[in-house]
């Protein structure tokens, strides 16, 4: 659970985190260092970067919209229907 845009609460299908064999795990850096975070982007540019530069994984983008359309995808990223990331294109 990253960013939790919607809120704090939510439901959740026991079922289907079970027969798809999900793992929740639950992080906050909130309570966490300076040094701490510094170390975990550190951890994150060494396990990733290099993966990422080489398209490996790719984000998954759910919908683009034209920089001009910007206001419908706002509204469609605050309907929380969306899987994956919106992208604005020129």
């Amino acid at each position: 659970s990253v960013g939790r845009l919607g809120g704090n609460t939510d439901e959740l299908d026991l079922d289907e985190l079970a027969r798809k064999r999900i793992k929740l795990i639950g992080v906050t850096f909130r309570t966490r260092t300076a040094e701490e975070r510094i170390a975990v982007v550190r951890r994150f540019a060494d396990d990733c970067l290099g993966a990422m530069a080489r398209h490996q994984f790719l984000p998954v983008v759910d919908r683009s919209f034209p920089l001009d359309a910007v206001r419908e995808a706002m509204d469609y990223m605050r309907s929380n229907k969306h899987f994956g990331k919106l992208a604005l294109t020129t």
